[in-house]
């Protein structure tokens, strides 16, 4: 994605938030009935991404070719997965190194499934700087003087473990979280999928709930606040965002990081494990 077109599209995102949280909201509900993805045929999968006719049904955050490509090995299942390639040298987007996609929000307070697998090669080499491989982004309330801020729950590599980090706040606008939580999945393994389903309902209050599982084994599990109080529900994106390489160069060892996804899935409140989970 260029520059300019990707300046359009974040101010777009801007503008969209400074709306009116009701049309936003029926707007939301109406979008979210009809799939949003021709591959789906399901009363409860509302997305399906096997990447075998590639990933035009996502937005794009990345500026080369080799950013993002299809590739035919190695592949969860079917015959082509996703390559992400980001380089340290690489061009800053939106002022940080990133090379990744994404989906639309989600209906706020909502209730969803999501699964997908990573593989990350043999040469995934230990690096004391995290990376954000999936995360869900929140929507700032413009209208109210809301920034941006870091993602309500994100999945990262650091050291050699898969990290999941989750944030929240029931104030309206948010400065600084009211909760967040630290929670390492232990180490991760290279050279062969690892897959994740996540069980969400979205909140900022009392009723939200989160359950993590980890190659079919329910590693997180959690009642109470996961979410911002925004308008607007988080919206997914996988990929490799690298915060450090723009804030702490010097931390991380590695130049440049590559990963693979495959057999991404989101389904609705009436979907079940075996609905998300990947699948050979």
């Amino acid at each position: 994605m260029s520059q300019n077109k990707y300046k359009q599209y974040r101010k777009w995102l801007d503008f969209i938030t400074l709306s009116s949280a009701t049309t936003l909201l029926l707007v939301f509900i109406s979008v979210w009935l009809i799939p949003f993805s021709s591959k789906v045929n399901s009363d409860t999968l509302v997305f399906l991404s096997d990447f075998e006719s590639g990933f035009s049904e996502w937005g794009a955050e990345f500026r080369y070719e080799y950013s993002a490509q299809l590739v035919n090995s190695p592949v969860r299942a079917g015959k082509q997965a996703i390559k992400f390639l980001l380089k340290k040298e690489d061009t800053r987007i939106d002022g940080v190194k990133r090379a990744e996609l994404r989906l639309v929000e989600v209906p706020p307070d909502s209730e969803i499934w999501y699964g997908f697998s990573v593989f990350l090669p043999t040469n995934y080499h230990r690096d004391p700087s995290s990376e954000i491989i999936a995360q869900w982004h929140d929507l700032p309330d413009k209208n109210l003087g809301e920034k941006w801020k870091s993602p309500a729950l994100s999945l990262s590599t650091k050291d050699g473990k898969f990290i999941l980090n989750r944030k929240w706040d029931s104030k309206r606008v948010t400065v600084v979280p009211e909760g967040k939580e630290v929670v390492d999945l232990g180490l991760y393994q290279t050279g062969k999928w690892t897959d994740f389903v996540f069980h969400v309902k979205w909140s900022s209050g009392s009723n939200g709930r989160l359950k993590v599982w980890q190659d079919g084994k329910l590693v997180v599990s959690r009642n109470g606040p996961n979410n911002y109080n925004d308008a607007r529900g988080p919206y997914l994106k996988i990929g490799i965002y690298k915060g450090d390489w723009k804030n702490q160069p010097d931390k991380s060892i590695v130049s440049e990081r590559e990963l693979y996804f495959d057999e991404v899935r989101v389904g609705d409140a009436n979907a079940r494990y075996k609905d998300i989970a990947p699948r050979d």
